[in-house]
């Protein structure tokens, strides 16, 4: 009985046949033909003509899809063509947006994935004409036209796009999530944001007699930066940051700074006035550089810079919306993805000297 069991086993395993899957790229509008062409180099069907012949004897035009397919190999030519109108057997481009990434290293990601062409995003995002009817929609802002370009708007996140994906539905698609993941986080703020303000009416009774009402009104207490203030911080926040912990004592430290008119003096923000005027990245700025003359240089302007140097996550939004209350102005790094924070310059330059040794 054991002996019949076994066979009956290694029958079943030897039957059982495990599909390969190749991925193949169908030009958009392709004829059967041009198809059929691609289908025998990748050495998924034998014969060019066979394949025509059974997609004529359809009937009706088939509906073929473009882009990415993944079909399994060693099958009938009459699979095949099924596979080729299942859309479930797109392949579809997996795209991860790292919190931090400027607009020139998201146009880099999408260029290498072969999503699109080397500066066509950057060109999309940075030129009004484009950029402004995918944000006019945005709460919170108010004014299009000191919109920069679309840094800050292109939510950090992982995304899938098929190969002829339209340039303009993939930022629509990140702007979409940032409105879905990054809007509530300012009208949550908002809404705890709140002051309440006594209202005095005066009204008249049935007899004619004028008695004083009192109603107490909660309203939302203005922000002391505007919205769109706000996402520019949070940008020069993340490109700072490493370590979560320290994302709201450095936001709290720059907002110390504002508050008492005093330069900002981000690194980052040399690095970005670099990649302005067509400078490389540099892993180590001198002191020439900090010399750079740039709007977004905040070492020689004081407040922030007209617009955003990166896109943030939601813990560095978080950060500046709320920031922790300290009385530090100085940090400095340590090497190791975290910072020492100093209250004041003597300090500072103490453990400047201390950790550059």
């Amino acid at each position: 009985m054991k002996k019949i069991l076994i066979i009956l086993l290694v029958s079943t395993l030897l039957c059982f046949t495990f599909s390969e899957e190749t991925t193949i790229l169908i030009p958009k509008g392709s004829s059967s033909k041009v198809i059929a062409q691609v289908l025998k180099e990748n050495k998924l069907i034998s014969s060019k003509t066979v394949f025509w012949l059974k997609v004529k004897m359809l009937g009706k035009k088939p509906i073929f899809y473009s882009g990415l397919m993944r079909i399994e190999k060693g099958l009938s030519t009459d699979k095949v063509i099924e596979q080729l109108q299942d859309r479930n057997r797109i392949e579809f481009i997996k795209v991860t947006i790292p919190e931090g990434y400027n607009l020139f290293q998201i146009d880099q990601l999408l260029s290498d994935k072969k999503i699109t062409q080397p500066n066509e995003f950057y060109e999309f995002a940075t030129n009004h004409e484009t950029f402004v009817p995918l944000i006019q929609s945005l709460p919170y802002i108010s004014s299009l036209n000191s919109i920069a370009s679309l840094e800050g708007f292109i939510f950090p996140d992982t995304y899938f796009f098929d190969f002829y994906t339209p340039l303009e539905q993939i930022i629509s698609t990140m702007i979409n999530n940032y409105k879905q993941k990054a809007l509530p986080l300012y009208q949550e703020f908002l809404a705890k944001n709140v002051e309440v303000t006594a209202v005095v009416k005066y009204r008249k009774n049935k007899r004619g007699r004028t008695y004083k009402e009192v109603q107490y009104v909660k309203q939302p207490r203005a922000p002391k930066q505007d919205f769109y203030k706000l996402m520019t911080l949070a940008s020069i926040v993340e490109s700072e940051a490493m370590a979560d912990e320290e994302r709201p004592i450095i936001a709290s430290v720059y907002l110390n700074r504002l508050r008492v008119h005093m330069a900002l003096g981000s690194c980052p923000t040399i690095e970005y006035s670099r990649l302005l005027q067509g400078l490389p990245h540099k892993e180590r700025l001198s002191l020439d550089d900090l010399k750079i003359d740039s709007l977004y240089n905040t070492y020689r302007n004081y407040g922030l810079t007209p617009s955003p140097i990166s896109n943030p996550g939601i813990k560095s939004i978080k950060a500046v919306l709320y920031p922790a209350k300290t009385n530090y102005y100085y940090f400095i790094s340590k090497g190791d993805g975290t910072h020492h924070f100093s209250k004041s310059a003597a300090e500072h330059n103490l453990w400047q000297k201390k950790l550059l040794q």
